[in-house]
């Protein structure tokens, strides 16, 4: 059996760097990592920097198990607000394909097609 942790189980301060070398050091074979809307790994993220995390997690020996994001909880597709359900539109469209594309095997929210399933 394999286990992985989420990022958000590590202080909001440490660096994607250190979360990936503690989880690996505590013995997790997998780390689910978080987009957010401005940040370290977020919709600002260029793809050159996406593949450094990815490249970070593949020297660290530990798999990139699913990429979790908490950009819907403020951005909700269904509220009642116009201006909230399309910001929720636009990160969906953000981080369909071209995110993917970067992450490639390493992260199941991608499907083979290279698109972002929903809920990403």
């Amino acid at each position: 059996m394999k286990k992985g942790i989420n990022i958000w189980s590590f202080p909001s301060e440490m660096k994607i760097t250190d979360c990936i070398q503690m989880a690996k050091n505590a013995g997790f074979d997998g780390i689910e990592l978080a987009l957010n809307e401005s940040g370290e790994l977020s919709l600002e993220s260029s793809e050159t920097e996406i593949r450094q995390i990815k490249n970070i997690a593949q020297d660290a020996g530990i798999a990139l198990t699913s990429l979790a994001s908490g950009l819907y909880w403020s951005y909700s597709l269904t509220s009642e607000l116009p201006a909230i359900r399309a910001k929720s539109a636009q990160h969906r469209k953000e981080t369909a394909g071209n995110r993917c594309d970067s992450w490639g095997r390493y992260n199941s929210g991608c499907s083979r097609s290279g698109r972002s399933r929903l809920y990403l």
